[in-house]
């Protein structure tokens, strides 16, 4: 008698039963569902904060038009003198040549965005007119300086506003001719170790969210684009598309749609993506 309930005992606690495998795999694809959910919940947060930036600096450069009549960065006062200091709501800034356009005096050259003239000063002059809180250097640092660093030591330098998807991205303003944009790039180093815009700033996942949220979809149309490298700013700017790719080919952010159209190759899960905004000045 006491050798079969030894069995019987035994013979409970050999294993899980299958209702208690069911309940396990449950509570563990809880657990995963929550783990995902979670990171979604992150990545639509980080998208929206993207959005709203491009909003803020647009009503930002309005109100500093209405202020002063001038484009930030460009902004030449009455008795002012293009390059040379002047003083903005108590603070010191550099006046721009008041053509009515934010561009840098050709030093982006080859379509690279680099922090000097009016791109620079773009900025400053919203911070210093309290038009933006984005925390950036104010103090214009030479090219000849950046050629030592990384890419992500450039990065904390913040001379341009960096925007809420981390990875080394930053927000770019410019002109080319009397159109204006932003752009959203990462910092990365070109041949000679200076600044430049690359394609590394957001996954195709997230550059299709923003573009269809804010426009249709297409990465090769409309009011939000998909750029190509060195699509970044000044008076060379190259305003090259982003070139299409097979699905899920690393490095490539567009892909040929239905009809020929250039969707994003969401498939991809890695950065590949940098974005032009038209902006509203």
């Amino acid at each position: 008698m006491y050798a079969d309930d030894y069995s019987i005992n035994n013979s409970k606690q050999q294993g899980f039963t299958l209702i208690e495998l069911s309940i396990l795999m449950i509570i563990v694809g809880l657990i995963i569902a929550g783990i995902l959910s979670g990171k979604d919940l992150i990545t639509n947060s980080q998208i929206r904060a993207v959005i709203l930036q491009d909003k803020q600096f647009d009503q930002a450069v309005s109100a500093f038009k209405d202020q002063y009549g001038g484009l930030p960065g460009d902004y030449l006062p009455a008795d002012g003198t293009a390059g040379v200091n002047f003083t903005l709501n108590g603070k010191s800034v550099t006046a721009g040549n008041g053509d009515s356009q934010v561009t840098d005096g050709g030093a982006s050259t080859s379509g690279y965005a680099k922090p000097t003239g009016e791109l620079f000063w773009f900025w400053a002059d919203l911070l210093a007119g309290n038009y933006i809180g984005t925390q950036i250097s104010t103090t214009m640092p030479t090219l000849a300086s950046l050629k030592s660093l990384s890419a992500a030591q450039i990065y904390n330098l913040q001379l341009f506003p960096q925007s809420k998807l981390g990875r080394n991205s930053v927000w770019v303003a410019f002109n080319v001719g009397a159109i204006p944009y932003y752009q959203l790039g990462a910092i990365s180093t070109d041949a000679n170790s200076y600044m430049v815009s690359a394609e590394t700033a957001l996954t195709p996942f997230e550059a299709s969210s923003i573009d269809t949220k804010i426009d249709d979809g297409f990465g090769d149309n409309g009011v939000v684009q998909a750029m190509g490298a060195g699509a970044g700013a000044g008076v060379a700017l190259d305003v090259t598309p982003a070139t299409n790719g097979t699905s899920g080919q690393s490095g490539k952010c567009l892909v040929t749609g239905t009809a020929g159209a250039q969707v994003y190759n969401t498939v991809l899960t890695s950065p590949a993506c940098q974005l032009r905004f038209d902006a509203n000045w």
